[in-house]
């Protein structure tokens, strides 16, 4: 009996996978809008992308280089803002791969 309620736990999860993109925005929205209520939360995810090149990193930042802790947390901060207005709980996930949609699935 107690796999069914964690199955229903993992059933009832809402992850938006978010990036710098404006669509990101368009994304959270609707979930928040079609999917969650008032009180519920939700995941929030960023794949922090590297290349198969040591040195090169899909996400970098202007300056040429991986996004800081710092950054990452300005990443979420508009998400979080709507979520808390809507009511929504909004944890923040951020995972490192070469392949965004490879992250998501393993996760």
């Amino acid at each position: 009996m107690s796999s069914s309620s964690n199955e229903e736990e993992v059933s009832s999860s809402t992850l938006v996978a978010i990036d710098t993109d404006k669509n990101s925005k368009h994304a959270v929205k609707w979930a928040v809008d079609h999917l969650l209520e008032k009180n519920s939360s939700c995941t929030l995810i960023h794949v922090k992308t590297k290349s198969l090149n040591r040195n090169e990193f899909d996400s970098e930042t202007k300056e040429g280089r991986p996004p800081t802790e710092e950054e990452l947390h300005q990443l979420f901060l508009p998400f979080r803002g709507f979520c808390a207005r809507k009511g929504i709980v909004a944890k923040e996930l951020v995972l490192q791969d070469s392949d965004v949609s490879s992250a998501l699935y393993d996760y």
